[in-house]
């Protein structure tokens, strides 16, 4: 204890305390202790299991709270948990500062939430002599996953993070910032991908009652949309990797330029070649001729000053400013 002020509530509230505090080491062991008696009692004594568990967690008692041991934790007092909690095998909760889940929050294997952190200069997080004696001075920020989350297997989530209500965090994902109510996060550092909407609907009593494989209506509309041009793309394949292969080599804005040109100008030439054209592509090839002309245009005037052969020479035009021309003048055309 220093200035009257226990390092156990320096601990819980985030702020710098002792963490070899005789105080902290005695409820660290306590915690330790009843996470490996839980882990260690056989899956078929499920109420010994269950009062283990309430012991080790106490909000855990009449919430339905399930955990597939190996779990760990470090103190489990600092674990708050809603009604119908699952945590899949090999979980860890690094409980230094508060973790709340909300009701229904589902966490696949190998889990981690995090909220213990350390100084940044070394000799600050090392352990030294200060004027009370030996002090280890570490701290933590909370972690708060709202109702209706589904945390994927080896997610990491760090300290001081809030998840909101009904998001997803993606497997492998490391979520160092807030996320979003209603979002779908995944990543190194976890990033928003999109949020989730009624085309993830899957039906699930419909689709369960037919036993047929479930298809959100997203999956449903992007299968109807890749039947439509799929077709189209198998056709033009070869076209596309040398269009491709083109971008790649292009190293100046004139090369990029060119290669465009020369890509339109061979999906053009092999749509003329077809006598059956289909009618959702030709709204593209309309946009696709106008660009094509402009492109060409601006490659013309520049490789006519320049005298410049396609393939060699470097030029003083900028690529930001031959793509800026590009697309102005696609959306003005």
């Amino acid at each position: 204890m220093y200035n009257n002020i226990s390092d156990w509530d320096r601990m819980v509230a985030g702020k710098l305390y002792n963490s070899v505090n005789k105080d902290i080491f005695k409820r660290h062991a306590l915690g330790l202790t009843r996470c490996d008696r839980f882990n260690k009692i056989a899956l078929w004594r499920f109420k010994t299991k269950q009062r283990a568990l309430e012991k080790l967690i106490p909000s855990a008692k009449g919430k339905e709270f399930a955990v597939f041991a190996p779990f760990y934790c470090e103190y489990g007092v600092n674990i708050n948990v809603g009604k119908g909690c699952f945590v899949n095998y090999n979980c860890t909760f690094l409980d230094v500062a508060p973790i709340i889940l909300g009701n229904n929050v589902w966490l696949g294997a190998n889990v981690t939430l995090a909220t213990p952190n350390h100084p940044f200069i070394a000799e600050e997080r090392l352990p030294a002599d200060y004027p009370d004696g030996k002090h280890d001075l570490e701290y933590a920020s909370p972690i708060v996953i709202e109702d209706n989350c589904w945390i994927c297997s080896s997610a990491t989530i760090c300290g001081g993070v809030t998840i909101g209500e009904n998001s997803i965090v993606a497997a492998g994902a490391v979520v160092n910032r807030d996320v979003p109510p209603n979002s779908i996060v995944a990543g190194v550092p976890a990033k928003v991908i999109r949020q989730i909407d009624e085309d993830d609907r899957i039906n699930v009593w419909e689709t369960y009652e037919k036993n047929e494989v479930p298809l959100s209506v997203r999956k449903i509309k992007s299968k109807e949309l890749s039947s439509k041009h799929t077709p189209w793309l198998r056709r033009n394949a070869s076209i596309c990797q040398q269009s491709l292969r083109m971008f790649l080599l292009s190293k100046t804005a004139v090369r990029w330029c060119v290669s465009f040109c020369i890509w339109c100008s061979c999906i053009l030439s092999q749509h003329n070649k077809n006598e059956e054209h289909s009618k959702e592509h030709s709204s593209f090839l309309v946009r696709l001729v106008q660009t094509y002309s402009v492109f060409k245009q601006i490659a013309k005037s520049i490789c006519n000053e320049y005298s410049i052969c396609f393939s060699s020479q470097k030029l003083p035009y900028s690529g930001a400013s031959v793509f800026v021309y590009g697309v102005l003048a696609y959306f003005l055309t």
